[in-house]
């Protein structure tokens, strides 16, 4: 029996690099594509502009990869984002499902909407609107026990003080646009792996 182990390697922003799979399966009727890159850890200093960001991005049907890809052009059900935060760094993703035949439009709009995004600042009415959908959730998981003791658990997780439950709506309410292009620049414009099934 080896005894030796080889160090876990995390991927960073730095050391990662994006790669493309596509996966053909003749049988499938629809075509799953995503775009996705390491992002950050839970404890970060950017993890509240994160969420606003996400939010606007891809949270909700009135985000912007929901309205660019299925309002607007019809290509899917639905377009959506995720911020995947973790103890070392978690993953960001933006993902439709889409027709075989338009799997490269949706792969070409995820990759220019992320792009897009710094260039054009979520402020104003968007701003506020996402703030609201992220802070109006928080409010209505902790009304319950269960949703009271899971966001418990999850500061356990990742050795969080408990005081953290009292920032999280404040924390979001301040976030500026300029938080807003500082974390998309950090973390959504580098060029993102690809994947298409």
């Amino acid at each position: 029996v080896n005894q030796t182990a080889s160090p876990r390697v995390t991927p960073t922003t730095a050391t990662w690099k994006p790669t493309t799979v596509v996966i053909d399966m003749p049988e499938a009727g629809q075509a799953s594509v995503s775009v996705t890159k390491p992002a950050i850890k839970r404890d970060s200093p950017d993890y509240y502009a994160g969420l606003v960001a996400n939010a606007a991005l891809g949270s909700g049907f009135g985000s912007r990869l929901n309205r660019e890809i299925r309002i607007k052009r019809g290509l899917s059900y639905g377009a959506r984002s995720s911020l995947d935060t973790r103890r070392d760094a978690g993953a960001f993703s933006a993902s439709a499902q889409t027709k075989n035949e338009s799997a490269a439009e949706v792969a070409m709009l995820l990759q220019a909407e992320l792009k897009r995004f710094a260039t054009e600042p979520v402020q104003g009415e968007e701003l506020k609107s996402r703030q609201a959908l992220l802070t109006g959730s928080y409010a209505r998981s902790m009304e319950t026990d269960l949703g009271f003791a899971s966001h418990v658990a999850v500061l356990a997780v990742f050795n969080l003080p408990l005081d953290t439950l009292d920032k999280f709506i404040p924390s979001i309410n301040t976030i500026t646009p300029k938080d807003v292009t500082a974390f998309t620049e950090k973390y959504l414009v580098a060029p993102s792996s690809l994947v298409v099934v």
